[in-house]
């Protein structure tokens, strides 16, 4: 800026510098041509200065064109612009450095010019007594500033310097007046002052009505009637200025051809062509007139204190035709006479008027006739009721009506009709807690975008989203801060009008107001504990503060000077604040203050903006709050040091523990699963067994009508055991699921212990004998007599002692014992031991033992056996049970308040002790009977079935070998199973019987049979595990197998084929597809295709080579024992399944045919060649079995080996 005092400055635009000496008494000026050079003026001519050389040049004559008497020139945009005494011109310049004038402007004035300045497409150039302003192209003048009297805002009349800021803010220096500044941007905020007439007053504004002629027609006080034209802004204050419309106008309305204007009692009316009053008419009431409005019938309603009055024109002459008041008969009465202002609704054909009792809304018809009045008040009590009765100015945006209020602020009112046709409303109100200057709204008007600009104490826009005031005042160039009751209009245009003490302002809302996003904070200054540290920190990028003075306060402010009452600022302290902290508006220092700051570093953020938007400009500060010496880097690095070893033992303790307590979360996971999977296993066994209920009972049915016409059919007594054990089966899991939803309910009998364990020694003891096993009982010599369930104590005993037998070798031994101990005298068998005496009654104990020498169990299965659905495998068991029956003994044994101890070793065998309370207090009175219904015999008559078949002769070979039969073996570990295939072949083959596929792997070895047929579930080695045996043996793979199973999933299928099965039937069987299968097998096995026939349908040469190899191997380990078929397959490099094809594809024999065919051959050449005995050629070609040699010779070449010797082929 220049400087308040003769001397010099400078002036950085574009690449020039301005340079001014001795300012006040030569009034020179300078400007640079090119950087580094300095022009100077003077009398009379024109000198450059060069800093570098430290020396004057004058400058050339064409250049010096320019001429003398230069006040000020400013080089911009390519243009010189210079400023003489009563002249601006404008030069270019030309590639020859000569300058040519552009434009020019002459002023005829009687100050000469001072300064000049640019801003956009404007040049600004100053004398002292007015601001010039020019369009930069032409130079022509387009207005004037000047001081005006009436505006005391207006320029000052002793200018001497102007000065444009990066803002558009134009600076004015004046000669004992000061700095002022005003913006050189369009103004938002236009006014029209007006000028006083004869009494004071006469310029106040106190209401405004558009015309769709063009022009808002005004009223004032003592000045009649002007208008204001919307499309030149010329104002025509001489309208209509008659003294019948003093002391002042309260309403103004139009219709073509002329204006109603009210004054005190009386409507004057108005030609509009001649602006001379024509006639009036005065109310019937003779009061003051507060509002008048036209109708869409073309007649005017009037408002006053005393009532409503509507008037037609009749004849030429205005006649009242309706008086409505708080006296009238409903509907329609009125709530009030004190009425304010009408709005009339021409779409629903209503008028809605305010008062000092609420709203009045009048209903029309289609006539114009009040069919009803309706009411509506302040109540205190709804939460959505108006702030106040006392209601004035009234506009309306859709469905909202916007309300003024004297003290009560703004109320946006909604009319609703509910379903049963009554008519009530919402109010929302806001005042002064949501921005506004008052709560008087004198005037109302909603713009285009639906927000609401209010009169009264200053101008106020409410931000109908945002729900917030913005208040203007002179400084935005508004007419005062008063505006009147009403005196506000809007024109076709969207613009508005509101008029007030000096005159009126009209603008053009925008659907965003303000624009914040060029504005910037700078810190102006710091505090540290209350003191100042740093004035002035705008040039500060970091700043510090050490403890304890960790209380600190930073300034700040916006170098703005349009509108700074509207700025608000936010502040937020990264990595500390989680939300912002506000300033509010009109702080006049704004600052953030934060104590006892936490020790690090944090970035100070702040933002400025207006009340509707923020910036998005961020000024960032960073604060570096020290700590202490203990809480340094070192500090804690000896802190560290310290704590180390004690951390790594915290450290390897917590991993452990995390271990612990991750292996405990998996445990209990699967816990859990388990037990899920466990519940969802028994309720689909239970609904099965509940729908195999009904055939059951009528296959039993039919099997006792079947035993008595065929009481010793065989077949019979099988379909009855085992329909009986079926029944068994469902009972069990019936009652187990029952014990799950319900606890078990006892009927209690008091019994004898010894009786009663007697009667169930002598069932089982028979059923033991037949399995080569041994009962023995021990009773104690007095008589037990206590109460228990009968039936769940004999299901507990009978499920104990049937696994003792199921789990115990042939030949040993079982001991049963009762006796009555206490349960701490109870000593186990064995070391590995699990006990269940949780739910144990204490006191003596009824204690039953049974001991066997079974196959026993390891330490980690004993917690596991009383689980539903476990069942124990181990060698030599010759039945599984279904996993059910000792989880029901142990849910049953805690329903007498008893323990078990289970104990066990493996190979050596088992004990379980089973405890029952001798005293009784665990049952409920009604859980005793004295009579029981229950019949032992009965109930074990169900594990009778299980044993009746045991003892029955079972013959090695059933019949007597013929060598003209083929020979089968059965394996299955199921008797009734054995007998029904026995029975089904014995007929057509030799017969040998299995039990297991230990025992069949042995009797294949023997007796090589033609064909095996094999169950899959077995006890030892089942049937997937026997195929793969036989197979892998070069002197059994040659056998066909057939596996027999109750499986049926394609999976198992598969597995059975891949392990070389040659069929796979699924039980129940079909007797004829078995038999089928059995032929076909049998038939493929005899079939003879000569080594030389085979070798010449092998048209491949590699398949040639692959066979060759396949015959070299089988000849040259026919004596090898150990030669298996996966020794082929390792030698040749091919799977099991690809080596049974490629043998099929290439021989069109079984693996098992062909292999049998070399062999063959090879006995046929020693044969014919030696002198070798048969046996020893039998043995040469690895066949162990003589007689299966002669058969197969004898089926491959048609006679037998001696026969083939006697040479009788």
């Amino acid at each position: 800026m220049e400087s308040a005092r003769e001397g010099t400055y400078t002036e950085n635009i574009a690449y020039w510098l301005c340079l001014t000496t001795h300012y006040f008494a030569t009034q020179s000026a300078n400007s640079s041509e090119r950087k580094g050079e300095v022009w100077l003026s003077g009398f009379p001519w024109l000198s450059a200065y060069v800093p570098d050389k430290g020396r004057l040049k004058a400058l050339p004559e064409k250049v010096n064109n320019i001429g003398s008497g230069i006040v000020k020139m400013l080089y911009a945009d390519g243009y010189l612009w210079v400023i003489y005494r009563d002249s601006l011109v404008k030069y270019a310049c030309k590639p020859d450095n000569t300058y040519a004038i552009v434009a020019k402007k002459e002023f005829e004035l009687n100050k000469h010019l001072l300064s000049l300045t640019l801003s956009g497409q404007y040049v600004w150039v100053v004398n002292e007594e007015s601001i010039f302003q020019l369009d930069k192209n032409s130079l022509s003048l387009l207005k004037e500033h000047s001081h005006s009297p009436l505006n005391p805002y207006s320029a000052s009349n002793h200018i001497n310097s102007v000065f444009l800021d990066k803002e558009s803010n134009l600076w004015v220096s004046a000669w004992s007046n000061g700095v002022s500044y005003s913006s050189t941007r369009d103004a938002f905020f236009k006014t029209v002052w007006i000028k006083p007439q004869s009494k004071v007053g006469s310029e106040f504004v106190s209401t405004m009505h558009y015309d769709p002629d063009g022009y808002v027609y005004i009223g004032n006080k003592f000045g009649g009637v002007i208008r204001f034209h919307t499309q030149s802004q010329q104002l025509d204050e001489h309208y209509c200025n008659a003294p019948e419309l003093s002391p002042n106008v309260t309403s103004i309305q139009s219709d073509k051809a002329h204006l109603y204007v009210s004054v005190r009692e009386r409507v004057w009316v108005i030609d509009k062509q001649s602006r001379r009053i024509i006639g009036s008419f005065a109310t019937q009431c003779n009061d003051y007139i507060f509002d008048i409005k036209l109708d869409t019938f073309h007649r005017l309603w009037i408002t006053t204190y005393s009532g409503l009055e509507c008037f037609e024109e009749q004849n030429g002459q205005w006649q009242n035709v309706y008086t409505f008041t708080e006296t009238t008969p409903e509907p329609r009465r009125l709530s009030t006479n004190k009425l304010h202002k009408i709005y009339v609704d021409k779409a629903k054909n209503e008028l809605v008027i305010t008062s000092v009792m609420g709203l009045n809304r009048l209903q029309l018809n289609a006539k114009g006739e009040v069919v009803r009045v309706l009411k509506y008040a302040a109540d205190a009590k709804t939460p959505h009721s108006l702030s106040s009765n006392y209601l004035w100015a009234i506009d309306k945006d859709k469905d909202t009506y916007w309300i003024g209020t004297m003290g009560s602020g703004l109320n946006k009112v909604v009319l609703t009709d509910n379903a049963n046709g009554k008519l009530t409303y919402t109010a929302e109100h806001y005042g002064i807690e949501e921005g506004a200057t008052s709560n008087d709204i004198e005037s109302v008007e909603v713009d285009a975008f639906g927000n609401v600009w209010c009169g009264g104490f200053y101008l106020s826009f409410f931000d109908t989203k945002l729900k917030r005031f913005a208040a203007f005042s002179n400084n935005d160039g508004l007419q005062g801060h008063s505006f009147g009751t009403a005196s506000s209009c809007k024109d076709a245009e969207g613009n508005l009008y509101f008029g007030g003490s000096h005159g009126f302002n009209y603008f053009k809302p925008q659907a965003q107001m303000f624009s914040s996003a060029h504005l910037r904070v700078h810190f102006s200054r710091f505090e540290n504990n209350g003191k100042v540290v740093n004035s002035s920190i705008e040039f500060t990028d970091a700043l510090s503060i050490a403890y304890p003075n960790n209380d600190f306060s930073v300034y700040f402010t916006t170098l703005s000077y349009n509108a700074p009452q509207r700025l608000r600022y936010r502040y937020k302290l990264e990595d500390y604040d989680t939300d912002w902290h506000y300033i509010a508006v009109n702080d006049p220092a704004p600052h953030a203050t934060y104590q006892k700051l936490p020790y690090g570093t944090y970035k100070l953020l702040v933002e400025v903006g207006d009340w509707q938007q923020w910036s998005g400009a961020q000024t960032e500060l960073t604060v570096v709050s020290k700590p202490p010496f203990w809480l340094t880097w070192w500090a804690y690095t000896l802190y560290a040091l310290a704590l180390a070893g004690l951390l790594y033992v915290c450290f390897r303790y917590f991993m452990r523990w995390t271990q612990m307590k991750h292996t405990i979360a998996v445990q209990e996971e699967k816990e859990r699963h388990k037990e899920e999977l466990m519940q969802m296993k028994m309720q689909f066994f239970t609904d099965v067994s509940h729908e195999f209920r009904t055939p059951l009972t009528l296959m039993s049915h039919a099997v006792t009508e079947m035993e008595e016409e065929m009481p010793s059919n065989k077949y019979v007594h099988t379909l009855k055991r085992n329909t009986g054990k079926l029944s068994n089966m469902v009972n069990e899991l019936l009652e187990i699921h029952r014990m799950d939803v319900y606890t078990p309910q006892l009927k209690a009998n008091y019994i004898s212990a010894n009786s009663y364990v007697q009667a169930i020694y002598n069932e089982f003891k028979e059923w033991a004998s037949k399995v080569a096993i041994t009962l023995q009982l021990t009773l104690p010599e007095q008589e037990v007599k206590l109460w228990l369930d009968e039936k769940y104590f004999s299901k507990i005993l009978s499920n104990i002692l049937s696994n003792a037998i199921r789990y115990s070798n042939a030949g040993s031994t079982i001991r049963l014992s009762i006796s009555v101990e206490n349960l701490s005298e109870l000593t186990p068998l064995y070391k590995s031991a699990f006990e269940n005496t949780t739910h144990t009654l204490p006191g003596k104990q009824l204690v039953v033992k049974v001991q066997d020498e079974g196959i026993g169990l390891e330490k980690n299965a004993l917690s596991e056996i009383f689980k539903r659905f476990h069942r124990v495998e181990g060698q030599g068991q010759k039945r599984v049970g279904s996993g059910i029956g000792l989880s029901l003994v142990k849910s049953l044994v805690e329903a007498h308040r008893g323990g078990i101890i289970i104990s066990s070793k493996p190979n050596v065998g088992t004990e379980v002790i089973i405890t029952f309370p001798m005293d009784d207090s665990y049952l409920l009175p009604e859980q005793k009977l004295q009579d029981s219904a229950f019949q032992l015999k009965e109930y074990l008559s169900d594990y009778a079935v299980e044993y009746e078949h045991i003892g029955e002769e079972e013959d090695e070979m059933l019949n007597s070998p013929q060598e003209d039969k083929p020979t089968l073996l059965l394996v299955d570990d199921n008797h009734e199973v054995l007998m029904i295939l026995k029975n089904i072949f014995i007929k057509e083959y030799n017969i040998i019987l299995a039990s297991d596929g230990e025992q069949a792997i042995e009797k294949c070895n023997q007796h090589f049979p033609n064909l095996v047929i094999s169950d899959v579930m077995m006890p030892k080695i089942d049937g997937f595990e026997l195929c793969a045996i036989l197979k892998k043996n070069l002197q059994t793979c040659f056998i066909p197998v057939i596996l027999l199973t109750a499986k049926s999933q394609i999976e198992s299928q598969i597995e059975g084929i891949e392990l070389g099965a040659d069929a796979y039937l699924t039980k129940p069987f079909d007797v004829k597809l078995l038999k089928t299968n059995v032929r076909n097998l049998l038939n493929k096995s005899k079939q003879h295709t000569p080594i030389e026939n085979i070798r010449q349908k092998v048209i491949d040469k590699k398949q040639q080579e692959q066979l060759d190899k396949l015959t070299h191997l089988v000849v040259t380990n026919m004596q090898n024992p150990h030669f298996s078929v996966d020794n082929l397959c390792l030698e040749l490099g091919m799977n099991r399944t690809k080596l049974y094809s490629f043998a099929k594809q290439a021989t069109e024999l079984t693996l098992a045919n062909y292999i049998r065919k070399i062999r063959l051959d090879k006995a046929a050449e020693l044969l014919k060649t030696t002198d070798k005995l048969i046996s020893e050629v039998c043995y040469e070609v690895g066949i162990d079995s003589p007689s299966y040699f002669t058969r197969a010779f004898k089926e491959q070449f048609g006679v037998s080996p001696s026969e083939f010797i006697s040479g009788k082929r």
